[in-house]
C-alpha cells in the first residue's frame, strides 16, 4: 500500500507500470489471465476501484472498474495492445462530482488513450490518499504452480492529483488533468507464475 504525503482526498491518482514480458502459455500451462492494477478507495465510502492493464481470453486490455459497498459493479475497458518492455501510466480522475474518467499514457508512443467514464454515486466523495499497486491472476485455478505462465511487471509509487479550480473543474487539460508526468521511479517488481520447462535458469 502507498500513502500520499498528505491526508487530503484526491481528485485523481496514477502510477507507472513497466511490463517486462508478454505472458505466454508454454506446453502444459494455462492461458494467461493477469491483471496489472492500481487499486484505490473512496474517501467517503468503503467503495473501491481499479485501473490498469489485463490479458485474458479477450486479449490485451486497459480496464477501469469500481465496486460499491453493496457489491454493485461498474466496469468499462478497451482493447489495448500493451507490449513487453513498455512503460504505461494508467490514470483515474474526477471529471465532475460522481463522474470519473480513466485514461492510459503510453510512454513510447507519447500518447494518451481514453479507457472510459463511470458514473458513480457522488456520495462516495473523492479518492482516499492511500492506494495499492498489484499484479494478480484472475482466471480459474490451475492444477499446479508450474501451470501458470510467467508474468513480470514493475510499478512506481502513485502520483496523487489535487488540482481543481474554484469552479470545481480540473486545472489544465480537461480530458487528462494529469499535469506533467515525472520520472518513472520503479520500486515494486512482481514476478508471478513459472518459466517454461528448459528455461529455469533464465531470469
Amino acid at each position: 500500500m502507498w500513502n500520499q504525503p498528505a491526508p487530503t482526498p484526491l481528485d485523481g491518482v496514477g502510477a507507472w507500470m513497466a511490463t517486462a514480458n508478454d505472458p505466454t502459455a508454454a506446453a502444459g500451462q494455462v492461458a494467461p489471465q493477469y491483471l496489472y492494477g492500481h487499486s484505490f478507495r473512496f474517501a467517503d465510502s468503503t467503495a473501491s476501484g481499479v485501473v490498469g492493464l489485463a490479458t485474458g481470453g479477450a486479449g490485451k486490455l486497459a480496464v477501469f472498474s469500481a465496486a460499491g459497498p453493496d457489491g454493485t459493479a461498474y466496469n468499462t475497458g478497451i482493447a489495448f495492445n500493451w507490449v513487453a518492455g513498455g512503460f504505461y501510466f494508467p490514470l483515474v480522475y474526477r471529471a465532475a462530482p460522481g463522474v470519473w474518467g480513466a485514461s492510459i499514457y503510453d510512454y513510447t508512443a507519447g500518447t494518451w488513450t481514453a479507457i472510459g467514464v463511470l458514473h458513480l454515486p457522488s456520495g462516495w466523495g473523492k479518492l482516499a490518499p492511500s492506494s495499492t499497486t498489484m499484479a494478480v491472476w484472475y482466471g480459474p485455478s490451475a492444477a499446479s504452480c508450474s501451470a501458470y505462465p510467467r508474468a513480470d511487471v514493475s510499478s512506481s509509487p502513485p502520483r496523487g492529483l489535487c488540482r481543481l479550480d474554484r469552479n470545481d473543474r480540473p486545472v489544465g487539460d480537461d480530458r487528462h488533468p494529469a499535469g506533467r508526468l515525472y520520472g518513472r521511479d520503479l520500486r515494486r517488481r512482481r514476478r508471478l507464475g513459472s518459466l517454461p520447462p528448459g528455461n529455469l535458469m533464465r531470469r
